[in-house]
């Protein structure tokens, strides 16, 4: 009997482990919640200071051509870009380098 009590306390314990790890019986809120994180989490921000912001349409126009650029994130700043980005799509160096070979920065 004893040995008996001790497996089945094992059992509920790595069961218990197993439901939590992967927790099939989540709301329809949760799902939304972590897909909402995880987009959350594989976004970054990037801010680029002007010398000259002389022709800001066209660096708008120019950065929302780059794929990973969120489009309504670009933000302008008396002297400066801010602007979020997917990390898994483009890098800021990318970014950066696209600016530089349109003539935006030196």
């Amino acid at each position: 009997m004893e040995t008996l009590s001790y497996f089945l306390g094992w059992f509920v314990a790595l069961s218990g482990l197993v439901i939590n790890r992967w927790e099939p019986f989540k709301s329809e809120e949760q799902v939304l919640a972590e897909q909402h994180f995880e987009r959350f989490k594989s976004q970054r921000q990037l801010r680029i200071d002007l010398a000259s912001p002389d022709n800001v349409q066209e660096l708008v126009a120019d950065l929302q051509e780059i794929d990973g650029v969120r489009k309504g994130s670009i933000d302008l700043e008396s002297e400066a870009v801010i602007l979020s980005y997917h990390k898994e799509k483009v890098s800021p160096e990318r970014i950066l380098a696209f600016l530089k070979s349109k003539g935006h920065l030196k």
